[in-house]
C-alpha cells in the first residue's frame, strides 16, 4: 500500500512538471501571436480611435469634421458629432487631408498644399503624417475641414455625372369624395437641385434648379329637380422653372432661367417666360439659406376667351423678375422652404391693366421614416390682367406624402 501511494504521488509530480514545461513553452508563442494580432489591429486602415476628455474611447472610423465639429462612426453607437474641446486624443488608421480655412480649392486643380496622411490628434494640434515620413502640424482651429484622403482625390480630380449629387424630393397628394357630388383632387410637386461641386470645401461652380408643381380638381353634381342643375368645374394648375447658375464668386452668380403657368382659375391658358440675369446668396448656412436673385426675360401670356376677348387675348411682353428664394431647417428634422417671385412688364398695351404676376410657395416638410416625411404647403398665383370675370387671385393649401433625395 505504502509503494502504490509513492507510486501516485510521484506520477503526480512528473504530470505537473510536464504541464508546466509544455505550458512554458507554449506561452511565449501565445504571447508573440497576441501581440502581433494586435499590432494587425492598430495598423489596420480605417481603424480609428478617439478618446474623449472624460477618458472614454470609441472605436471605428473617422467620418468628416467641420465647423470645429467630428464626425465619428462605431458600429456600438452610429453617427456621433463631437466639438474639439470634448476630444483629448484622435488615431487614424486611414489617410485624411486636413483642409485649412480659406483655401481656394477648385475641380482640375492640384492643391499640393493640403496635406494628406494618417492623423494624431492631441493638445489641440492635428498632427498629419505624409507617405514619405514627413510630419505637419496644424492646430485643431486651423482645420476647417477633416476629409477621407480617398473621397479628397475623387472629388477634386473627377467630375461627376450628370446623374449624380441631386437632391430635393417628390410630394404627391389626393383627394377623392363619392357621394351625391363626386370630385376628385390631385396635387404634386417636384423640387430638385444639382451642386456642383457637391461639397462645402470645394469652391461652387454651378447649379442647376428643377422645380414643377400641379394641381388638379374636377367637382361634378347631377342633375336634381328643383334642387340644382347638371354641372362641373375644373381647376387645373400648372407650374414649371428650370434655371442654371453659374458661379462668378462663392456667393455671387449669374443665371440662366425658363419658366411656364397655366391656370384655369385666372383664364391663363399658358405664360412662358425665357430670361437671363444674377443671383446672391444672402445667407449660406448649414442651417438656412437665403438667394436674391433678379432677371430680364421675354415674357408670353395666352389668355382663354372673354366676353371683351372673345377670340382669347396674347400679350408678348418684356418684363423682369425679382424673387427670393429661403430655407430654414428646424429642430427634430423638420424642413421649411419658401419662395416669392413677382414678374412686371415694361410694355403692357396702353388702356390695359399693367400685366405683372407673382408667386408664393411655401411648405413645411416633417420627417416620418427615412427618405419619407409628409408636407404641408401653400401656394398663391396672382395675374393682374385675367379675362373679364376671372379672379386675379388663385389661393390653395396642399398636404402629402414626400420622398426626399439626398
Amino acid at each position: 500500500m505504502m509503494y502504490r501511494h509513492r507510486s501516485v504521488a510521484r506520477s503526480h509530480r512528473v504530470g505537473v512538471c510536464h504541464v508546466a514545461a509544455v505550458t512554458l513553452m507554449v506561452l511565449p508563442v501565445v504571447s508573440t501571436s497576441t501581440s502581433a494580432f494586435a499590432q494587425a489591429a492598430a495598423a489596420k486602415p480605417g481603424l480609428d480611435v478617439l478618446t474623449f476628455t472624460n477618458g472614454d474611447q470609441l472605436t471605428g472610423t473617422l467620418v468628416s469634421e467641420s465647423g470645429g465639429s467630428v464626425v465619428f462612426h462605431s458600429d456600438v453607437s452610429g453617427d456621433i458629432k463631437v466639438d474639439w474641446s470634448k476630444i483629448k486624443s484622435l488615431h487614424t488608421g486611414g489617410k485624411y487631408a486636413v483642409i485649412s480655412p480659406g483655401e481656394k480649392l477648385k475641380v482640375g486643380r492640384p492643391a499640393p498644399q493640403v496635406p494628406v496622411g494618417t492623423l494624431s490628434v492631441s493638445n489641440d494640434e492635428v498632427s498629419v503624417s505624409g507617405a514619405g515620413g514627413e510630419v505637419k502640424n496644424i492646430p485643431t482651429k486651423q482645420a476647417a475641414y477633416l476629409v477621407n484622403g480617398d473621397d479628397f482625390q475623387e472629388a477634386i480630380t473627377h467630375e461627376p455625372s450628370l446623374l449624380h449629387d441631386w437632391v430635393g424630393g417628390v410630394t404627391l397628394g389626393a383627394t377623392l369624395v363619392e357621394s351625391t357630388q363626386t370630385s376628385e383632387t390631385f396635387t404634386g410637386e417636384i423640387a430638385l437641385v444639382r451642386t456642383e461641386p457637391s461639397v462645402d470645401w470645394l469652391s461652387p461652380r454651378n447649379k442647376t434648379i428643377f422645380d414643377a408643381t400641379a394641381t388638379y380638381d374636377l367637382l361634378k353634381q347631377p342633375f336634381i329637380a328643383g334642387v340644382q342643375d347638371a354641372s362641373s368645374a375644373k381647376t387645373n394648375i400648372l407650374h414649371g422653372d428650370i434655371e442654371r447658375d453659374e458661379y462668378l464668386t462663392s456667393r455671387f452668380y449669374y443665371l440662366f432661367d425658363a419658366s411656364a403657368d397655366h391656370n384655369v382659375g385666372s383664364g391663363l391658358q399658358v405664360q412662358q417666360t425665357y430670361g437671363g440675369g444674377a443671383g446672391y446668396s444672402v445667407l449660406k448656412e448649414k442651417a438656412r439659406t437665403l438667394d436674391v436673385k433678379g432677371d430680364i426675360h421675354y415674357q408670353r401670356q395666352e389668355f382663354y376667351p372673354a366676353a371683351n376677348f372673345p377670340s382669347g387675348e396674347t400679350l408678348n411682353l418684356i418684363g423682369a423678375t425679382f424673387a427670393e428664394l429661403y430655407m430654414q431647417k428646424l429642430p427634430k428634422g423638420l424642413v421649411f422652404n419658401e419662395a416669392g417671385t413677382v414678374l412686371p412688364a415694361f410694355n403692357t398695351p396702353a388702356g390695359q391693366p399693367s400685366a405683372w404676376s407673382a408667386q408664393i410657395i411655401a411648405g413645411l416638410l416633417f420627417p416620418v421614416y427615412k427618405n419619407l416625411g409628409f408636407t404641408f404647403g401653400s401656394q398663391d398665383n396672382f395675374v393682374n390682367n385675367p379675362p373679364f370675370g376671372y379672379k386675379k387671385n388663385t389661393f390653395q393649401l396642399t398636404a402629402g406624402l414626400t420622398y426626399s433625395f439626398k
